[in-house]
């Protein structure tokens, strides 16, 4: 220590808050339009799953248009993967953000099982009413798959507190992750889906935004 130092002064270092970004994160070529593009499709993702949730539920109607079962498959796929980039670029920029390790491997486990799901369900369509290994195999795959999503969720949440939106993301994903799991309450994990969607995309928008106040940061903003 230098004498001109005061013994009082907090030491140099790299470490995370809300108020110091890293400088790993900054070198890392982030920029508020890189940002906001997963914030921007998360938006997209929400206005596309709503008219796939009216569909998926009443394509099985007798009067329902025979436009509706294919029209619920194509909102299906494109909808899975919008999903899959949405995750791959939040585990990224977590782990750039705020050094974040261990959520490689859910995340490419919600992705593979989210791609199993999807093709099963493709196969299995008009077959859900009946009971077959099929069927069976492919509501079993949502307990692993809710657990999944409680264990991505409790990963995050030792740097929750750091960051707006964090916290109430991870909880409501927690809880998300219950519904599914358990099943019996599948349903209801479709609204706390939805509010967990709006959450990924404040996210987004505020680590734009933080990039944005950043003055070196503007000049390379796009």
């Amino acid at each position: 220590m230098s004498d001109s130092q005061s013994p009082y002064e907090p030491p140099s270092s790299d470490l995370v808050t809300e108020k110091k970004v890293p400088n790993e994160y900054l070198a890392a070529g982030y920029t508020p339009g890189k940002l906001k593009f997963p914030a921007v499709l998360t938006v997209i993702y929400l206005l596309l799953s709503i008219p796939y949730l009216y569909l998926s539920f009443y394509q099985s109607n007798e009067n329902s248009p025979e436009w509706y079962a294919p029209a619920a498959d194509v909102l299906m796929v494109i909808t899975a993967l919008i999903w899959c980039y949405l995750l791959w670029c939040l585990r990224w920029w977590l782990e750039q953000r705020f050094h974040l390790k261990g959520l490689r491997t859910y995340v490419n486990m919600l992705i593979g099982l989210s791609v199993v799901l999807v093709v099963m369900s493709l196969v299995l369509e008009g077959e859900f009413d009946q009971i077959n290994a099929l069927t069976i195999t492919f509501t079993l795959l949502m307990i692993p798959y809710g657990i999944l999503v409680i264990l991505f969720a409790r990963t995050i949440r030792p740097v929750a507190h750091l960051f707006p939106y964090l916290s109430l993301f991870v909880n409501a994903s927690i809880l998300q992750g219950v519904l599914i799991a358990t099943m019996i309450f599948y349903v209801l994990s479709i609204p706390v889906g939805l509010f967990v969607d709006v959450l990924l995309a404040l996210i987004f928008f505020h680590a734009a935004r933080e990039l944005e106040q950043l003055p070196h940061q503007n000049r390379n903003s796009e």
